[in-house]
């Protein structure tokens, strides 16, 4: 028969408890802390209360070890780190620390301890200039940069600025695999007194192999700060465009849409003689331009209202030189070719509505014989619909 033992002591069941804590953890170091606590608890029970369990004490033992280590290491990686600089501080408030790629504070120390140097730039120093090529990565703590780029007459034109925070050459770390890459293509100058954080390259590459994800973190940042570069440089570009077409603008003479004066005609010793030969060609030119005048603004129908007499208002020359001046001349008779010239510009309005009416009569003509054509159609439509329905045969109803 099965005997029940009794409930174990109750240095076994802290160890059970601190393992359903191991469980239903999450932080990992809670997880070795509670481990630790459980093995050394499994230990005293098989020590002292099993009477030296060998087994028992050996494995926990081990246990004991294995957990305490990783508690001591995560620990360590916890301690407050202090940068011992205010400028890199910022670097990891603004770029690694939380909010931005969240890199632990240890990570980012790894980074900047002896792998990371500060450098100063005075103002008007070049920081690189077009040709040379990138060996570091660099970002910009304080200060300002400008990227300028040079015409092939040597004329410099700034495309974009570098401020604190940024990467200053981080398209030449994307493509430092190949030559071309690696070279400058403008020059970056300091426009105030600037510090940055500056890596080698090659220290940067031996700090990857021991510890990729830094790596991983590197190119992160850096393909955010170029996005960065590329909206701001197209954002220049339109400023640019915007301002150069507003400064073309001004430039440009305003077309007001006042009426020009007819010019007034040159007078020399023989026009003067010849001014009363020329007055009816002169006024021939004049009614024509005014009857484009009417006709282009819709004002045809004005011409109508201008009496045909004898001592309608004639265009002459201003013997001022002012301009063209309008007045009755009733002391003479036009010239017949005058009067032949304004009956055919009058006649136009009369010409117009005829060509008018005539048009409108055709349009509906050709509707009468459209509509008569489907009423015709229409009409046989329903005659062959009747036929259809006398041939059908009628249903003969049942006697009841």
């Amino acid at each position: 028969m099965t005997e029940i033992l009794p409930v174990n002591h109750f240095v076994f069941q802290m160890a059970n408890a601190f393992l359903f804590l191991s469980y239903v953890t999450t932080n990992i170091l809670m997880l070795r802390i509670v481990l630790t606590l459980a093995s050394v608890c499994f230990a005293v029970w098989g020590a002292f209360v099993l009477d030296i369990s060998i087994d028992t004490v050996l494995w926990n033992g081990f246990f004991f070890i294995l957990n305490f280590g990783h508690s001591l290491r995560l620990l360590y990686a916890l301690r407050p780190i202090d940068f011992k600089s205010a400028e890199l501080e910022a670097v990891y408030t603004h770029v690694f620390g939380p909010g931005h790629y969240n890199l632990s504070r240890l990570d980012f120390f790894k980074l900047v301890d002896h792998n990371g140097f500060m450098r100063t730039l005075t103002k008007g120093s070049t920081f690189v200039d077009i040709g040379n090529r990138s060996h570091h990565l660099s970002i910009l703590v304080s200060g300002a940069l400008e990227v300028l780029w040079k015409e092939d007459n040597g004329k410099e034109h700034r495309i974009n600025t570098v401020e604190p925070f940024a990467f200053i050459d981080s398209p030449q770390w994307v493509a430092r695999e190949s030559d071309d890459g690696r070279t400058f293509k403008v020059t970056i100058r300091a426009m105030e007194d600037s510090r940055f954080l500056q890596w080698p390259m090659e220290n940067l590459e031996a700090l990857f192999k021991t510890d990729p994800h830094l790596a991983s973190a590197i190119d992160s940042v850096v393909g955010i700060d170029i996005a960065q570069k590329l909206f701001n440089v197209d954002h220049n570009v339109r400023v640019k465009a915007r301002e150069a077409r507003a400064k073309t603008q001004r430039q440009r003479p305003h077309r007001s849409a006042r009426v020009t004066p007819l010019p007034p005609p040159k007078h020399n010793a023989e026009s003067k003689r010849n001014d009363a030969d020329n007055d009816d060609a002169y006024v021939l030119d004049i009614a024509e331009r005014r009857r484009q005048h009417a006709s282009a603004n819709g004002h045809l129908g004005m011409l109508n209202l201008i009496p045909h007499s004898a001592s309608m208002p004639t265009a002459l020359h201003d013997r001022n030189g002012d301009g063209v001046t309008i007045r009755n001349r009733t002391k003479a008779a036009p010239h017949p070719r005058f009067l032949s010239a304004f009956q055919q510009l009058c006649a136009l309005p009369a010409e117009i509505m005829q060509l008018h009416d005539d048009v409108t009569r055709q349009i509906r003509e050709m509707e009468n014989m459209v509509s008569a054509d489907v009423e015709k159609q229409v009409a046989q439509v329903r005659r062959r619909m009747t036929e259809l329905a006398n041939r059908v045969p009628q249903p003969q109803q049942q006697e009841e």
